[in-house]
């Protein structure tokens, strides 16, 4: 198993994010797994993933069994600090993407574990994403019609899309450019909401869309906003 695919998948599933975090996850969700895993098993497990994440959970001792719930729990009071809800999205997004990249690894781990640690090796897609911030007034962002979306790209200068997506190029200054993604990473932080940023020489294009619905949602509509912000203010 190659560490960079996988991150690659975890990823797809949680929103294009920036490496650290992606990997913080996947490092916080694999420690919490490890530590429900016999000896024998977690060195089955060690054995077969990366070698960094391979010592990781090499290193971590057993501590007990317990139930799917408590796991998410370890994860979102560990390093991530976090909600239970975001912390079962990121757990499922990381297991469910070692489950697609080496399934027969995944049957290992499950074989160890009791049954309701099933559910989690499914793909996340169902209930709040992780990408709703702390302090939003819904737990749900909201689907937005096509009408809402018209509605909304007529007061976002340069975006354009529809139900699915929404999209903006840009041509920024090199001198400028880190500066406008700075603002830009931290709308993201501050929403808890992530754009796909793709390069193309002189011009970089910043799509947006809730990824558990896969659609456009208000909380895609706030982070154009803020994007154009950060865009205007050069």
């Amino acid at each position: 198993m190659k560490y960079g695919l996988l991150l690659m998948e975890v990823a797809a599933r949680v929103g294009v994010d920036p490496p650290d975090r992606v990997a913080l996850l996947t490092r916080s969700v694999l420690v919490a797994l490890a530590v429900r895993l016999s000896a024998e098993r977690r060195e089955q497990v060690a054995g077969r993933l990366p070698s960094t994440l391979g010592e990781l959970v090499r290193s971590t001792k057993h501590m007990r069994k317990g139930t799917a719930v408590g796991l998410v729990h370890d994860v979102a009071e560990g390093s991530l600090g976090t909600t239970p809800e975001r912390a079962r999205y990121g757990v499922q997004a990381v297991l469910s993407a070692l489950a697609d990249v080496d399934p027969q690894l995944a049957e290992v781990i499950r074989a160890d574990l009791p049954a309701d640690y099933g559910e989690l090796f499914t793909a996340p897609g169902d209930g709040p994403p992780p990408d709703r911030a702390a302090s939003a007034a819904e737990e749900v962002p909201t689907n937005l019609s096509g009408a809402q979306v018209r509605a909304a790209l007529r007061h976002l200068p340069g975006w354009r899309g529809d139900t699915r997506q929404l999209s903006r190029t840009v041509s920024m200054r090199p001198e400028l450019d880190a500066a406008m993604m700075d603002r830009v990473h931290a709308a993201e932080s501050e929403l808890q909401h992530r754009a796909a940023v793709e390069r193309s020489g002189p011009d970089t294009t910043f799509r947006v869309w809730t990824h558990s619905t896969g659609v456009v949602t208000d909380l895609d509509v706030e982070l154009a906003e803020r994007i154009t912000d950060a865009i205007e203010g050069f």
